[in-house]
């Protein structure tokens, strides 16, 4: 298969780490922020994934994500395991 254009890499573990380290995890906004990246970056989302996401969409007792069709945008239900940091974080933000 010919590509045309350039492939862009992905973040590195370095790159999330030096983002999350400039971040205040005690002021709201920051702690919501460190969750969309590590949603973002452990998952896969898209961030309008994200926006859409709903509180009954996260699962503590199974621990993942049930996302529907309404939220993903190839309009495709997902099911995806999260770790307990990842809970503990969405429980924090109230999601």
């Amino acid at each position: 298969m010919k590509v045309d254009t350039e492939i862009k890499l992905g973040a590195t573990v370095e790159d999330v780490s030096l983002l999350l380290s400039v971040l205040d995890f005690t002021k709201f906004l920051e702690l919501r922020n460190v969750t969309v990246v590590l949603l973002m970056y452990r998952c896969g989302l898209r961030i309008g994934t994200i926006v859409r996401m709903k509180g009954q969409q996260v699962d503590f007792v199974y621990q993942r994500l049930q996302l529907d069709e309404e939220v993903m945008k190839n309009h495709k239900g997902s099911i995806l395991p999260v770790d307990e940091q990842m809970l503990y974080l969405l429980q924090g933000i109230g999601k």
